[in-house]
């Protein structure tokens, strides 16, 4: 009889978590929750799509979302890149032939701290990493990478965090090699992108396919040899197997204990979007480096365009970091100040203003004690199963990538184990980890 699973949370990891299961050929498979709280916010300005609440697309989506846009009938759009951060960078290298070695020996130094994170950080050294990247990288003579990993596609855009906040574990996980190319490769048709009709059309898309509940879960516990899925109208189910993709916070598990205030940490990104009639004055978008370097919050840190309306008028995106202590009104009006003050733009119509609670991830003192690997260590313990962004990372890509992972260790788990068997689902378990890379 072919296992009866739950998938809690409808979110991009609820969603890719499902559809791994379908697509690896389980077909009793119930999603829960509400796709209103996935954080994926996709406007429509004039004939102009704009994702208020969603990453860019870098190289790392190759693999990932950029398949799922040509499965699913939608379009990608490549982004050209800043000419500040390529073009300059490589006439600076042919003017001066020594720039160009200096910056591959920087690169490869990093890579050798990398592939040392890689094997180490699920051993007892991975306390080197709970301090912040920033703290890391200083110690290790790269403090120059600190701006790029801000400055480069994506960085503060992306909502990442500071690199003072984020502890060096995460960002390892984030800046994964390969994303060294982006610059470069974003002239080529394989870098920094955005799906043309927007994210929440994706998602909606895939949802579409899958079987989906709107009920909120609010207890998952073992019994027997079932799991009990309690919903909050009261509704008690069972199910053999049961993935947890929505924040771990939000939900009472068997191992809830392990999730506190001194477990986790966040970060409150804001996102602006408005039109004005002031002509851009940059190429594609502007990153407000003075305040980027001195990690001001409560500042537009981005500017982004989104191309000239049917009206006339040009379309704008400002994003930058909520402190706690100022309020949402006094915070929209500082932004408003800062962009018509100091970036000489002119309001025309404000489209769509929030705050939200992003970057959801483990604290220093959870990555010190442990807290992640014992997360890794429980998954599929009596049946239950740990997706979304606290667990793999909190970009789509590292997402998806996560699932298929689990999703193959379930299949294998619930399988013949035979020699055949663990050898193709270690395969299948390297390509993975060679996908994350």
């Amino acid at each position: 009889m072919a296992p009866k699973i739950a998938v809690i949370g409808s979110g991009p990891a609820g969603i890719t978590a499902a559809l791994e299961l379908k697509d690896r050929g389980f077909e009793d498979v119930t999603i829960f929750g509400s796709f209103e709280e996935a954080q994926l916010k996709t406007k429509q300005v004039d004939g102009i799509v704009f994702d208020v609440a969603a990453c860019l697309l870098h190289l790392g989506y190759r693999n990932t979302v950029i398949p799922l846009t040509r499965r699913f009938g939608l379009e990608v759009n490549y982004i050209k890149a800043p000419a500040d951060i390529v073009t300059s960078r490589l006439e600076k290298i042919k003017k001066r032939p020594g720039e160009i070695i200096d910056v591959y020996l920087t690169i490869l130094y990093y890579l050798f701290f990398f592939f040392g994170w890689l094997f180490l950080h699920k051993t007892p050294f991975r306390k080197r990493y709970s301090s912040s990247m920033e703290t890391f990288l200083v110690q290790r003579r790269l403090e120059g990478l600190s701006k790029s990993f801000a400055m480069g596609p994506g960085g503060i855009a992306q909502g990442y965090g500071f690199l003072d906040e984020v502890t060096a574990y995460h960002a390892f996980r984030w800046f994964r090699p390969r994303l060294f190319l982006t610059p470069l490769v974003s002239r080529f048709k394989f870098g920094v992108a955005t799906i043309k009709q927007g994210y929440e059309v994706l998602f909606k898309n895939i949802l579409s396919e899958l079987n989906h509940v709107e009920s909120k879960i609010k207890l998952v516990r073992p019994s027997f040899e079932k799991v009990e899925v309690s919903t909050q109208e009261g509704e008690i189910l069972l199910f053999d197997e049961v993935i947890i993709a929505c924040p771990l916070d939000q939900i009472n598990f068997p191992h809830a204990y392990l999730i506190d205030e001194n477990t986790i940490e966040e970060s409150y990104l804001f996102s602006y979007l408005f039109t004005s009639p002031t002509i851009p004055p940059f190429e594609d978008r502007a990153y407000l480096s003075a305040y980027i370097e001195c990690k001001m919050k409560n500042k537009a840190l981005v500017i982004r365009t989104g191309g000239q309306t049917k009206t006339g008028d040009y379309l704008y995106w400002a994003v930058g970091y909520k402190s706690s202590e100022i309020s949402k009104q006094d915070l929209k009006s500082q932004i408003e100040r800062q962009l018509s003050k100091e970036c000489n733009l002119i309001i025309k119509k404000l489209h769509y203003f929030d705050v939200f609670r992003y970057n959801l991830r483990f604290s220093s003192q959870a990555v010190r004690d442990g807290v992640v690997d014992k997360f890794h260590n429980l998954q599929g313990y009596k049946h239950i199963w740990y997706s979304g962004g606290l667990l793999s990372h909190w970009d789509i890509s590292s997402i998806y990538e996560h699932n298929r992972w689990l999703v193959n260790k379930m299949r294998y788990r619930l399988g013949n184990k035979n020699l055949f068997s663990y050898l193709k689902y270690k395969f299948k378990t390297i390509v993975s980890w060679l996908r994350l890379i």
